[in-house]
């Protein structure tokens, strides 16, 4: 559809028990509701009442219930509040537009073709409004939705997807193809197009693809009777759709079972442009491990990095020790190139986002805490409020693994780096959120620009790791980047999310209630 006109569907308000927690973007094993980002940055946890919890050692979620019902009667749209008119870097902005309705609402994924077209997605609640405008209704329970953009940021089309429990949205790509190919996680059932596919087991990932107007292609579960996830994905040059997440227990991906050795593993899985299963594997211990992001170069290896609780973890070379966070390559057919660890071994160390260049570049993001070396001498990551207040940091490796640079940042306040993409230049572009006074690398940034605890970042590196720009905003609340994009033009997409009133550049966004999203789009 080329019209500029939105496909609208319906549905039936039902009732749900939830509860809302704030936390950080630790996604992974455990909370049903979590929303990731791709994921990345997941930044609220959704309890529903009764739900299996997160119990790593690491994750800070907090499983809350709540004994009262809520349905989307119940919702009402907050009074109008004034935008907060401080940030950095605003006379970058080119559009932006509020993705929500009465109820909690995230953008979590962002792709955009190669003529330009954007495709984002996410989850809604009750209704769906785009700019003000409702698209789309659905129930109480958080329901997909994938949406196509022109490349000016006027809305094209809207699809929703609905089943009975949590669905999310993880990552979003368009394929050599030009088909859309998104993977996510789902409770209870999900339907999307005419497949209807109910969950094996408390929590399943799932893949699928649409054509680039929205309409189902296929779609298949990925999972067993445990906890799984697919907390992201990407499609190679060849037309390969690779996902990386996590699993326990038994796991069917399409191919042999897979058994989980500890409580939950590392799952790498390739599927072929109709989502057949080629081959998948899993790595980890007897503790908590887990992928957390995926990449291709245009040879068509494979980049996964993640965590482990395991002091140890063989990823297919050989033990890889000292670090929670690592890094592994493998060919497209699954056979391992190199592995190295990151950084140290404390509770907020992990790695969380990974791009790779035209020459085969690698670059990574997460979060440090303490003294690390990433590989060129140790780093202080303590921060003004000490070693319980973990930094962000943005590591450059060669195509081999090798350290080439890494530059870290944060304050008394926690600093997350969710998402990184690589610009055809060869430049470094991270997202996230932060707190305190932050320095970039130009000067020391203020989090509290919207008079709100935490707001949104996105910062920019040179191909060798100088520093070339900073853009934040933010809200009388917490605010996060969550996806981001490059159009072919150089401008630099960004989705996320936002409550109250924000300012992004362009004058003031007002939410249209509970934590709703936002599609950005800056100046190269």
């Amino acid at each position: 559809m080329g019209n500029g006109q939105a496909r609208m569907r319906t549905g039936v308000a039902c009732a749900g028990t939830w509860s809302l927690t704030d936390v950080d973007y630790q996604a992974g094993v455990g909370v049903v509701a979590r929303v990731i980002g791709s994921l990345r940055l997941g930044l609220v946890a959704l309890a529903i009442s009764g739900c299996w919890a997160d119990h790593s050692p690491s994750s800070d979620s907090g499983m809350a219930s709540d004994a009262s019902m809520e349905t989307c009667d119940d919702f009402v749209e907050p009074a109008p509040s004034p935008p907060p008119e401080t940030g950095v870097g605003h006379d970058r902005h080119r559009s932006s537009v509020g993705i929500g309705g009465p109820g909690d609402d995230f953008v979590s994924a962002i792709a955009i073709d190669d003529a330009g077209r954007v495709y984002v997605g996410g989850s809604f609640r009750c209704s769906l409004m785009v700019g003000g405008t409702r698209v789309a209704e659905g129930p109480a329970d958080l329901d997909i939705f994938i949406a196509g953009f022109e490349s000016d940021g006027s809305l094209n089309w809207v699809e929703t997807f609905s089943g009975t429990g949590t669905d999310l949205v993880r990552a979003l790509s368009v394929g050599p193809d030009g088909h859309l190919y998104l993977s996510g996680s789902f409770e209870g059932d999900l339907t999307i197009g005419g497949d209807s596919l109910d969950s094996a087991g408390e929590t399943d990932g799932f893949i699928a693809s649409l054509d680039a107007d929205g309409n189902a292609r296929w779609f298949r579960r990925l999972g067993g009777p445990g906890q799984d996830e697919v907390t992201d994905s990407t499609v190679s040059v060849a037309g390969r759709m690779v996902v990386t997440g996590l699993f326990s227990e038994t796991g069917d991906f399409g191919g042999p079972p897979l058994q989980s050795m500890g409580r939950n593993d590392v799952l790498v899985a390739s599927f072929d442009a109709l989502g057949s299963h080629e081959w998948s594997a899993r790595f980890g211990d007897r503790l908590y491990d887990r992928g957390r992001s995926v990449a291709t170069d245009d040879s068509g290896n494979i980049f996964v990095t993640g965590w482990s609780e395991s002091r140890s973890i063989d990823l297919g070379g050989g033990l890889v020790e000292g670090s929670r966070p690592f890094v592994v390559s493998f060919t497209g057919e699954g056979v391992h190139r190199w592995s190295r660890p990151i950084g140290g071994f404390g509770p907020l160390n992990q790695s969380d986002a990974l791009a790779v260049d035209a020459r085969g570049q690698v670059y990574v993001g997460g979060t440090c805490q303490g003294t690390v070396d990433f590989g060129g001498g140790d780093v202080d990551c303590h921060g003004d409020g000490g070693s319980l207040r973990s930094h962000g940091f943005v590591l450059g490796l060669d195509r081999d693994g090798g350290y080439r640079w890494a530059h870290t940042y944060g304050s008394a306040v926690e600093t997350l780096v969710g998402e990184l993409v690589v610009d055809t230049r060869g430049n470094v572009h991270a997202a996230g959120r932060f707190g305190g006074r932050v320095d970039f690398g130009d000067g020391s940034v203020s989090a509290f620009v919207g008079e709100g605890p935490r707001d949104l970042y996105v910062v920019s590196f040179t191909e060798v790791g100088d520093h070339r720009s900073t853009y934040a905003a933010g809200s009388s609340d917490s605010d996060t980047a969550r996806g981001l994009a490059i159009a072919p033009d150089g401008a630099v997409w960004v989705v996320g999310g936002f409550a109250n009133a924000i300012d992004f550049g362009g004058g003031g966004l007002r939410g249209a209630g509970g934590n709703d999203g936002f599609l950005l789009a800056l100046q190269p």
